[in-house]
């Protein structure tokens, strides 16, 4: 999602320490020592603009540094606090801090404009000291590059942690927003950001803080149960503006109802940016986690969202919104070197919005490749093929792209659904390689709707800042009713009741639609041994979802899947939930799986002539294959050199090509199924050996 973000110290653990420091500074009692630790440096944990950004609006006026520790506020000034641009020319502002979020703001004066088309140099030298007189660890220096003219786009509400009409909203929760940019931090407070009961129109108090891209209100006390209510984010002229200046266009409000009962479940790590375990990750990338529901932003601090180099922290600052956290290391990683990310659990670690903490220490490792990522991302399949009719009326609307993107580019400004010239109002989640758009309300019977993903300069972007190289564009028209069909299970990567399954499998399931990926959790998708649960990671793409285990199986061992159904658990694209639980078991074998797949047969055999102008390339593999290789970056159907555009399906062992239009008569085709390392897998992992080629040419008609 195209905007930046921070991530503040505001923690319980911070006053702890102050106050320990006041206890030991009477003396130990009982003739204790009264030797202590050194206290650490403070140093910067995030910053806005983020290290590295670019079209930063000529407009900006505010400046933030997050710290580590509540900072000595005199020496937090225009002398320790430094933006020069372009070189080393001065651009002089106002510099304040804030104590309770340890929050540093540079504000320009109104008649200031960055130069355009420059590189900004921001400092925080070591003349900024924390409250207990310790320097800066280090000068903090980052930069950032403006835009050419003036930013005048108006910000948007990306996402909220609870949807449009949902129920059974926890009454213990707290309320959040996303933007679609950063925000000025003092328009955003309880004036802007109002919670009401529908009924009786009170006013919910509470404390407002504001966070990178998120608002979040934490209310006094708990809600009502059973109570809807009304959250409105302020727009126009009295309401939340960006750091440039421009305010949202108008109110955004959304509602729902509160539950029965508290939210006491932990959170989970759904998917990783990363796989556990995984090799040639780019050296210019970012790490990252999706959890299975929305989390508190004030608990994401360099102390519980780590990036390691064996003992080393790696320096970098912290983004998160929706339901994913992003680790922007502020220079690139060591080549052909082993990365750990940690994600603390526990008292004091990460927490979701009701202040349930991860349930313990989140920890995967990965290794980096020789060189940087350079190759740009492409949309690989939508929930709806171009030109697709009968489109229920209360869809939303799914991308899936070729490699994880960096969340804080998909935006409702990046993804954006249009009827004619009239823009969807919606919402934008993303997670793992999946954007969804959620239109706050029904869609029009019998309408056509152009969904676009923006490419090219502003567009969204991989993880290592390569953009979508130009807009992917979608039509279908919608039905004249909704879709009130619940998804049911079609079949499982490894057969209810199979054995001598490999031990270094992944598990899987395909669905009879696709899903919404964000309603896929740990929660509801389990990996069981008798009572344990096995950790892992999910990846849900379209009809199938895959779970990847965090480590191999345990030999000749039953294994459960369990797909929780019901309210509140597994959908599909437009909120119908799977009607019963699914439950399957197999039985592992004493080994693991070493064996490449191979092509057995294809649906048009290689020399073929006069093939129909409707058909759609399938191949049949020897086993079962990794639906996460099953991509159109695999599986290419080449006219020339030009890739034909289309979608991938996958069930079992089969794979099929669908071209978004009719091939061209009497045209030579190539089919090729990419092998080796990055193409096409089995289960365990082991890639084909080589690529598939074939061959074929269309006759003059169908």
């Amino acid at each position: 999602m195209a905007y930046y973000s921070i991530s503040r110290n505001y923690r319980l653990s911070t006053l702890l320490a102050w106050v320990s420091l006041a206890l030991s500074a009477c003396g130990g009692g009982g003739g204790g020592s009264d030797s202590k630790p050194p206290e650490a440096a403070p140093t910067v944990l995030s910053t806005v603009p983020v290290m590295g950004a670019t079209n930063v609006a000529l407009s900006t006026k505010v400046l933030t540094v997050g710290f580590s520790k509540f900072m000595d506020a005199s020496s937090v000034s225009p002398t320790t606090f430094k933006l020069t641009c372009p070189g080393n020319v001065a651009i002089n502002g106002a510099v304040s801090y804030t104590t309770l979020a340890s929050l540093a703001t540079l504000t320009l004066s109104a008649t200031e404009m960055l130069p355009a088309s420059s590189t900004c140099t921001a400092r925080i030298t070591q003349g900024a000291k924390d409250s207990t007189g310790l320097a800066l660890a280090a000068e903090y220096v980052w930069t950032f590059n403006t835009v050419a003219p003036s930013e005048s786009i108006p910000p948007t509400v990306t996402g909220t942690a609870n949807a449009n009409g949902a129920v059974n909203v926890p009454f213990n929760t707290k309320v959040s927003a996303n933007f679609s940019e950063p925000m000025n931090p003092a328009t955003i407070n309880a004036n802007t950001i109002v919670v009401v009961e529908a009924t009786t129109g009170t006013k919910v108090a509470g404390t407002v803080t504001y966070t990178g891209v998120t608002a979040v209100l934490q209310p006094n006390a708990a809600l009502n149960p059973s109570t809807t209510y009304i959250v409105t984010v302020k727009g126009g002229a009295a309401g939340v503006t960006d750091v440039a200046g421009n305010p949202l266009t108008n109110d955004f409000v959304y509602s729902w109802t509160t539950g029965a009962t508290p939210d006491t479940i932990a959170p989970t790590v759904t998917n990783t940016l990363q796989v556990n375990g995984g090799s040639n990750v780019a050296v210019n990338t970012k790490a990252g986690a999706t959890f299975s529901e929305s989390m508190d932003p004030l608990t994401f601090t360099s102390a519980n969202f780590i990036l390691s180099l064996g003992a080393t922290p790696i320096a970098g600052t912290i983004q998160y919104t929706g339901v994913n956290a992003v680790f922007v290391p502020s220079t690139q990683l060591a080549p052909s070197s082993q990365y750990t990310m940690t994600l603390k659990g526990g008292s004091g670690g990460v927490t979701d919005l009701a202040g349930n903490p991860l349930a313990q220490d989140f920890v995967i490792r990965w290794t980096t490749s020789a060189s940087a990522d350079t190759v740009a991302p492409i949309v690989l399949v939508t929930n709806y093929a171009n030109g697709s009719t009968n489109v229920g009326i209360n869809t939303r609307v799914a991308m899936s792209f070729s490699e994880a993107m960096d969340p804080q580019t998909v935006t409702n400004n990046n993804f954006v659904l249009t009827t004619g010239s009239t823009r969807v109002a919606g919402t934008v989640n993303y997670a793992g390689t999946q954007a969804v758009f959620v239109p706050l309300i029904n869609l029009l019977p019998g309408t056509r709707y152009t969904a676009t993903v923006k490419g090219g300069t502003g567009g969204v972007a991989d993880l290592a800042g390569n953009r979508l190289v130009a807009d992917f564009v979608v039509n279908w028209t919608t039905g004249p009713a909704a879709d009130l069909t619940p998804p049911t299970v079609l079949t499982t990567l490894a057969d209810n009741g199979g054995v001598g399954v490999p031990i270094n499998t992944k598990v899987g399931v395909l669905f009879s639609e696709p899903l919404d990926p964000l309603t896929i959790t740990n929660n509801n998708f389990r990996l069981v041994s008798g009572a344990t649960n096995i950790p892992g990671t999910l990846y849900p793409i379209g009809e199938t979802v895959v779970f990847l285990p965090q480590n191999n199986l345990a030999p000749n061992t039953t294994y459960t899947v369990t797909i929780e159904g019901g309210p509140g658990d597994v959908t599909d694209r437009v909120g119908n939930p799977l009607a019963v639980n699914y439950i399957y078991s197999f039985k592992t074998s004493a080994t693991t799986d070493t064996t490449a797949p191979v092509v057995l047969a294809s649906t048009q055999a290689t020399g073929a002539t006069n093939v129909a102008l409707s058909a759609r390339p399938g191949l049949t593999l020897s086993e079962s294959i990794d639906p996460l290789t099953a991509t159109t970056a695999n599986f290419l159907v080449l006219d020339g050199i030009t890739p034909v555009q289309g979608f991938v399906s996958y069930s079992g062992i089969s794979l099929v090509f669908t071209p978004n239009t009719l091939l061209k008569p009497n045209t030579l085709y190539t089919v090729t199924l990419k092998g080796n390392l990055g193409g096409i897998s089995d289960l365990s992992g082991n890639a084909m050996n080589d690529d598939f080629i074939i061959s074929w040419t269309t006759g003059t008609a169908n």
